[in-house]
C-alpha cells in the first residue's frame, strides 16, 4: 500500500470517528429541546461538569476558582460534588491539566470548541499511536493497530464522555513516545523533536499527575534500551527534561494560590457510605496522590479487577491477544519490539497493582461490569498497548495462502464482528450506554430548565445524591448529601435566602423526609412541585415558621 493511500485511509478513519467519538455534545447543542443559551452542556458525572466549568471560567477570566459568599456563614458545607471549598472560593477538586490545556485553546478558537476536543485529541492520539508502532513494528501492523484503537468498546466510549482527563491524558503520552522515538531514530529535527517530546510529556503528566511513577519508568526503560546513545543525546535529554518542568509551572503557581502550598492538590480522596453521595472529603498531597493510594490486595486485584474488567469484560480480545503474543515469541525481534513488549509488561503490572487494588464502587449495582467503571478508564492504557499483539496476528492470517481468498474474508470478519460487538457494549448495553446518557442527558436539560424558571439565581438548593450535575452551573449556591450534616447550616441561610430541596423521585413521602431527614435540624419542606422530565422541588422553611403559618391560618378559618 502507497503513502498516499495510507494517509488518506488514515483521514477518513480520523474524520469518521471524531463525528462518532462527538455523540452526546451534538446530540446536545443540535437536537435537544433547550437551547445552549439557557441550558449550558450536561454531564453525567460530577468530575465531568467540574471540568467542563472551570474549563470555561479558565477561558473566560484566567481564574480557576468562584466566590460561594455564603460559606462564610455556612462553614463551607455550600459546594457541588468534585469541587474543593475553601473559605469563600469554590476549587477545582481534580487535576488542572485539562482546565488549563483545554481553556487555553477556548480563548483562541472560541469555547464553542471545549466539548469537541476530547474526541479530537482522541484521532490525534491514533495517529500517534500508529506513527509508534509503524516504527517499531511496520506500517500494515500500525495500521490494524490504528483501526482497533479507534474501535475499540473503551476508547469509543472515553472518547464520547468528553470531559474526562483519561483520553487526553493518554494522547498527549503518546505524542510524547512518539517524538521520543524519532528523536533518538530520525536522523534531522532532533531540537524539534526534543521539544515537543517534552511538551508532551509535560502536559500529559499535569493532565493525570497520578500516573508519573508507570510514565517515569516507561521513559526510564526507553533509555535503558539505548544506554550506548546516551551520552550523544545528552543535550536533547536536558531540554526534555527543561520543557518538562515549565509544563508544571501553572500548576505549581495555582497550587499555591488556592491551596496554599505548590505541592498540595485540588485531587480528594472521597470518604461516602453511598455511592455517589461526596460524606466529606480530605485533601492530599501530591506524594500520597502518586504512590499506591489504595495499598497492594492481591486477592482483590485478581479476583475482582483482573477477572471483571479483562477476561469478563474483555474476552474476546484477550483471545486474540495471547495468540498475537505467541506469535510475537516466535518471530525474529528486534530491540526496539523488545522495548515495547517490556512498556506493555511494565504498564498492565503497574496499572493492575495500582488501581487494582481497590474497589471504585461507580454504581448502585455492584454487579454492573460495564464501560462506565472507573477500572477501565484507568486501565486504557493496558489495553491500547495490547493492540499491536493482535494486529501481528491478523497479518499474519492475511498473510497466508488459501483458496477463496478464506483466510482475508476471516480477517475482515473479525474486524466487522469487533466493531458491531463494541457498538452494542457502548451504545446499547445496561443503563451506562452513551444511548441511554444521552438520553439522561437530554433530560437533565429539561428539569434544568424548569428549575431556573421556579428558583432565583441567588437561591440555595439542596440536592438530593446526584442532582447537583443537572442544575450546575446555573444554579450554583449548592448543598451536597454529607450524612446529614449539610442541614446543619440550612437555619441560619433561611435568613439571608431562599432555601430549595430538589429530590430525583417525583413519588416521594413527604412525611418521611420531613420526620426523617429534616425535622431533626428543625427544619420542614412544603409545597411540592413537579419538574418537568420527573423530579420533584419542595420549598425549605424553618419548623417555627410552619407551625406559625399553621396557627395564622386556623385563626383565619
Amino acid at each position: 500500500m502507497n503513502n498516499n493511500k495510507t494517509k488518506i485511509i488514515l483521514a477518513v478513519f480520523c474524520a469518521v470517528f471524531f463525528v462518532i467519538y462527538s455523540y452526546l455534545p451534538i446530540s446536545q447543542i443540535f437536537f435537544s429541546d433547550v437551547p445552549t443559551s439557557k441550558v449550558s452542556i450536561r454531564f453525567n458525572t460530577p468530575d465531568e461538569v467540574m471540568n467542563f466549568y472551570f474549563t470555561n471560567l479558565f477561558a473566560d477570566e484566567n481564574k480557576m476558582y468562584y466566590s460561594e459568599p455564603y460559606n462564610l456563614l455556612a462553614n463551607g458545607f455550600i459546594f457541588p460534588r468534585w469541587a474543593k471549598p475553601i473559605a469563600d472560593k469554590i476549587t477545582p477538586g481534580t487535576f488542572q491539566g485539562i482546565i488549563l490545556i483545554y481553556g487555553s485553546l477556548a480563548k483562541i478558537f472560541s469555547k464553542f470548541i471545549i466539548p469537541f476536543l476530547t474526541p479530537l485529541f482522541a484521532v490525534i492520539g491514533a495517529l500517534f499511536f500508529y506513527g509508534i508502532i509503524k516504527l517499531i513494528f511496520n506500517k500494515k501492523i500500525a495500521l490494524i493497530s490504528f483501526i482497533l484503537m479507534l474501535t475499540f468498546p473503551a476508547y469509543i466510549y472515553y472518547s464520547s464522555r468528553v470531559m474526562f482527563h483519561n483520553i487526553l491524558f493518554f494522547s498527549l503520552l503518546l505524542g510524547g513516545l512518539y517524538f521520543l522515538l524519532k528523536l533518538f531514530y530520525v536522523k534531522k529535527n532532533k531540537y524539534i523533536y526534543s521539544v515537543l517530546a517534552g511538551l508532551f510529556f509535560g502536559l500529559s503528566l499535569i493532565t493525570r499527575t497520578s500516573e508519573i511513577v508507570w510514565v517515569f519508568l516507561l521513559v526510564l526503560i526507553f533509555l535503558l534500551f539505548n544506554f550506548k546513545n546516551l551520552k550523544s543525546y545528552y543535550k536533547y535529554l536536558i531540554i526534555i527534561f527543561i520543557i518538562f518542568i515549565l509544563c508544571f509551572a501553572p500548576v505549581l503557581i495555582n497550587n499555591k494560590n488556592l491551596y496554599g502550598s505548590y505541592f498540595a492538590t485540588g485531587y480528594s480522596l472521597v470518604v461516602s457510605e453511598n455511592f455517589e453521595e461526596i460524606s466529606h472529603t480530605e485533601q492530599i498531597g501530591l506524594v500520597q496522590s502518586i504512590l499506591l493510594p489504595f495499598g497492594f490486595h492481591p486477592r482483590v486485584i485478581i479476583t475482582y479487577s483482573f477477572y471483571r474488567y479483562f477476561v469478563k469484560l474483555f474476552w474476546l480480545y484477550i483471545i486474540l491477544f495471547l495468540i498475537g503474543l505467541a506469535i510475537f515469541f516466535k518471530i525474529k525481534r528486534n530491540k526496539l519490539q523488545n522495548m515495547y513488549f517490556c512498556f506493555l509488561f511494565l504498564v498492565s503490572c503497574f496499572l493492575i497493582i495500582y488501581y487494582g487494588s481497590w474497589f471504585f464502587r461507580d454504581s448502585l449495582d455492584l454487579n454492573l461490569v460495564s464501560m462506565g467503571s472507573s477500572y477501565v478508564r484507568y486501565f486504557l492504557p493496558i489495553y491500547i498497548f495490547a493492540m499491536p499483539f493482535i494486529g501481528l496476528l491478523l497479518i499474519k492470517i492475511w498473510e497466508l495462502n488459501y483458496k477463496f481468498k478464506l483466510n482475508k474474508i476471516f480477517v475482515i470478519f473479525v474486524f466487522c464482528f469487533l466493531f458491531f460487538v463494541s457498538c452494542f457494549v457502548v451504545y446499547f448495553k445496561n443503563s451506562e450506554s452513551l444511548v441511554q446518557i444521552n438520553k439522561n442527558l437530554l433530560k437533565y436539560r429539561t428539569q434544568a430548565q424548569d428549575i431556573l424558571n421556579k428558583t432565583g439565581p441567588d437561591d440555595i438548593i439542596l440536592t438530593d445524591i446526584s442532582n447537583d450535575k443537572v442544575i450546575f452551573p446555573e444554579r450554583s449556591h449548592l448543598i451536597v448529601p454529607q450524612n446529614g450534616d449539610e442541614l446543619k447550616p440550612v437555619k441560619l441561610l433561611l435568613e439571608l435566602t431562599d432555601v430549595w430541596f430538589f429530590y430525583r423521585d417525583k413519588n416521594v413521602n413527604i412525611e418521611y423526609l420531613n420526620k426523617n431527614k429534616f425535622n431533626l435540624y428543625n427544619l420542614k419542606i412544603i409545597d411540592p412541585q413537579e419538574i418537568q422530565g420527573g423530579a420533584v422541588l419542595f420549598k425549605v422553611i424553618t419548623a417555627t415558621e410552619y407551625y406559625v403559618m399553621n396557627y395564622s391560618n386556623y385563626f383565619k378559618l
